[in-house]
């Protein structure tokens, strides 16, 4: 299951978006009581998909209408739900991944095989197995430092199977690690092909929680709470020597699982999580930014300041100490609970607010940022 306790979490923007690229997510409906926790989505058109449960859940999939309504479900005989994290599709067949691997010390790493479930005419279904192991893996756990061997993406492309690592060393590294597999039943060790570095800081902003490819297998998806990374150009499957794009969803939630089901088009679900909301089916579409005039936004610019949990309190520094900086902190409720100025006579402060989730408007008179913050 993943974990999201976290003290904080950092949303960077600068006018508006410290990302080169935004796109608004639409919520299409919220997903029916029996899946609490999905961690994983497949479809074959717009009208519904196919999710499960993470670790604990049911060994089922289950088949939902865009209204929320639960309409079909398979039972995978002789399985169990350790931490089943995302499933892909080659159009033949679903292969539901069984890698999630918190504490990274699994052994018993497995992908099931089913026919695509529209297909399935009984509600108890065998599937076939897929085992597997990582090649540079020789402890369980391995120390903080190499603590990426839990996973939550998978993707189908050209008759494999390709795994994205979600990284918790500490400190963060921001790494996400390649393995292939083939997509037949059998034991395997994995090939580690690549690696990509998502980002520093929050790993709860930077690690990813799911992936899936387009149908025209041109563009390589990657999820994380706030984000997505599509990457295109590629050949073969050197994916990461690709362009790509770091592109904000606009909000922060316990987002796990992502499809495609146009080349631009794609739904996103996510766990529920308290002050955050979530258990949601989410629209989204890339199109715009896909198109013969798109001309790429210019890059993040540099923060104003820092803000840091340090000594049970929750402190704001300058980056800078010759500039005038100040910082307005906004509740949910869109009210201005709290007012600050930093320079070079006072270049830090603790913010006093009671916990929850807030936002910080920064500026020095020219540059304005926002920064959320969730305060613990």
């Amino acid at each position: 299951m993943t974990q999201f306790k976290f003290f904080l979490f950092v949303f960077l923007f600068s006018n508006h978006c410290l990302f080169a690229q935004s796109i608004s997510l639409r919520k299409v409906t919220t997903l029916p009581s029996i899946v609490q926790e999905t961690s994983g989505i497949e479809t074959s058109n717009s009208l519904y998909i196919w999710t499960h449960n993470d670790s604990g859940g049911e060994p089922a999939l289950y088949k939902i209408d865009t209204f929320g309504n639960l309409l079909k479900t398979i039972f995978l005989k002789n399985t169990t739900n350790l931490d089943w994290e995302d499933v892909a599709s080659d159009g033949q067949n679903y292969y539901i991944a069984d890698i999630g691997n918190n504490d990274n010390a699994r052994k018993d790493l497995k992908i099931y095989i089913i026919p695509n479930p529209d297909s399935v005419n009984t509600e108890l279904f065998v599937p076939q197995v897929i085992n597997f192991s990582y090649p540079n893996q020789n402890q369980f756990p391995p120390d903080n430092a190499n603590l990426n061997f839990d996973a939550e993406a998978l993707i189908c492309f050209n008759s494999n199977l390709y795994i994205f690592t979600k990284n918790r060393t500490n400190p963060f590294t921001g790494y996400t690690y390649l393995y292939k597999i083939p997509n037949e039943p059998g034991q395997y060790t994995a090939e580690l092909l690549d690696s990509f570095k998502t980002g520093i800081g929050y790993k709860e902003q930077w690690w990813i929680s799911a992936a899936d490819i387009s149908p025209d297998n041109k563009k390589l998806v990657l999820l994380s709470s706030d984000k997505i990374f599509v990457f295109t150009g590629f050949t073969g499957d050197n994916f990461f020597n690709g362009k790509v794009k770091t592109i904000d969803l606009g909000s922060f939630t316990q987002k796990e699982a992502i499809v495609f089901y146009s080349n631009t088009e794609f739904y996103i679900t996510d766990e529920y999580f308290d002050i955050l909301g979530g258990r949601n089916l989410y629209q989204g579409s890339i199109k715009n930014l896909y198109t013969a005039n798109f001309k790429e936004t210019q890059k993040p610019q540099n923060l104003l300041i820092t803000y840091k949990r340090q000594f049970g309190e929750n402190a704001i520094s300058l980056i800078d100490e010759t500039k005038k900086v100040s910082i307005k902190v906004i509740d949910l409720n869109g009210k201005e609970v709290k007012k600050y100025l930093l320079d070079t006579t006072q270049p830090f402060a603790i913010i006093d607010v009671p916990f929850g989730y807030y936002t910080l408007l920064v500026s020095d008179g020219k540059l304005k940022q926002e920064i959320g913050i969730l305060v613990n």
